[in-house]
């Protein structure tokens, strides 16, 4: 992970079985036998500054419980259940739905299939066209919609309260002109 280049690159996994085999940690190239890099949102890079302060540079950003590799169980019953309840979520939450979640994201604010491809570490653009085709069809355009009429609440909101900042700046600019030297004056009669 590169906080200063704001990336993450997956060079190698857990390998679950042989890790239980060998009674240690065992690693693996990812799918596809290819590391990727990911670009990390600013947001995401403040958190995990914050998350690796102090951590040796090889350290595990996300060790179990007990220092050692998460595995998918533990991540769930540690991690994604408390945080669930948190959020008084009604279903289940696991890694492979916040995959599909972050797809559909990137879908929905219009990346092109080919950097969801690269994002997801797809080997092939199809592979990932045949999962989310219809995301990038009518779900992708239904999102947008809600996201336009978002947008333009958001930006009436933002209107009304610069025309509120407005009207008492101009409340105040209309006082300081009665106060003349300490003396209040008479506004002048029309």
């Amino acid at each position: 992970m590169s906080i200063k280049k704001r990336t993450v690159t997956v060079a190698q996994v857990l390998d679950v079985a042989r890790s239980k085999r060998e009674g240690k940690a065992c690693w693996k190239p990812p799918k596809g036998r290819r590391a990727r890099t990911i670009k990390l949102p600013r947001f995401l890079v403040d958190i995990l500054r914050k998350h690796v302060e102090g951590k040796d540079g090889d350290a595990l950003v996300f060790p179990s419980l007990n220092g050692t590799p998460i595995i998918n169980r533990n991540f769930r019953r540690d991690v994604l259940r408390p945080a669930s309840a948190r959020a008084r979520f009604t279903f289940e939450v696991n890694p492979h739905a916040l995959r599909h979640t972050a797809a559909s994201i990137l879908i929905a604010d219009r990346a092109t299939p080919g950097a969801v491809r690269a994002y997801l570490g797809h080997k092939k653009t199809s592979t990932t066209m045949d999962i989310y085709v219809g995301l990038f069809k009518s779900e992708g355009r239904k999102v947008a919609k809600r996201l336009d009429s978002t947008r333009a609440r958001a930006q009436e909101n933002a209107a009304k309260k610069a025309r509120k900042k407005a009207a008492k700046k101009a409340r105040k600019r209309a006082a300081e002109a009665h106060h003349v030297d300490g003396v209040w004056m008479e506004t002048p009669a029309a």
